[in-house]
């Protein structure tokens, strides 16, 4: 018990919540929890998605696939974290994406009516779990943004800028291969478009660490209208 609140004190949706009242909460749930092998299908595109499912320890990974069977990675994820909270309750909740162990990992499941009966007895979790969708929303917008750019150094750029977080270098926790997935193009491709735009003395790269070194023209490049929000420090 006290590590599955432990866990779920580190995600947002939860972060409000005193330690005492939180172990109340968990202690009132219905719930189980799934373990799944690294590379393990844990769900499909077109399943039903009638339960909330929290990553409680290892790593995923979300895809789509199109007709010819080309994988398109949207998004990893790492623990802890919520797993699409938006669908559960859309009218055909119906998930849009596989959902792939990339590590071993836990899942913590929690049945739609129990979620339903958390927010309508405590509003500081609806309240929570309503930014949380919010969030999330926000989140896909951005990568349809991302898909239809017209460039590949143009989703890199924009790329870059949002895992920079307003900072000038960050850590880069993904491998190109993982990268080349994520924007759906082969990886020589990624790798060649990397190296023009540290070429053009955009950026600088030391091992997995990406220091900025010309950001007004990294946003050009993005050509994202709100410039202000990847402005750095």
């Amino acid at each position: 018990m006290n590590d599955i609140v432990s866990i779920l004190k580190k995600l947002e949706l939860f972060g409000d919540f005193s330690h005492k009242d939180l172990e109340k909460l968990v202690g009132r749930l219905s719930f189980s929890i799934a373990h799944y092998k690294k590379g393990e299908i844990i769900k499909l595109m077109g399943d039903d998605y009638n339960e909330l499912l929290i990553l409680m320890a290892g790593k995923i990974s979300s895809e789509m696939q199109d007709l010819n069977g080309k994988a398109m990675k949207v998004e990893t994820m790492a623990a802890p974290e919520i797993i699409a909270s938006g669908v559960l309750f859309s009218n055909q909740y119906k998930l849009p994406v596989d959902i792939i162990s990339v590590e071993d990992c836990s899942m913590l499941v929690i049945p739609k009516i129990s979620v339903i009966k958390l927010c309508q007895e405590n509003q500081k979790f609806l309240s929570c779990f309503l930014q949380d969708m919010g969030n999330r929303i926000c989140f896909l917008a951005n990568r349809m943004y991302s898909l239809t750019m017209k460039t590949l150094k143009e989703k890199i750029a924009l790329f870059i800028l949002e895992k920079s977080d307003g900072r000038n270098s960050f850590e880069l926790n993904m491998t190109k291969e993982e990268i080349s997935r994520l924007f759906g193009v082969a990886r020589p491709s990624l790798s060649r478009t990397f190296q023009e735009i540290i070429h053009n003395g955009l950026i600088v790269q030391e091992g997995n660490k990406i220091i900025i070194k010309d950001r007004s023209n990294l946003v050009r490049l993005a050509g994202t209208k709100n410039n202000n929000r990847f402005q750095g420090d």
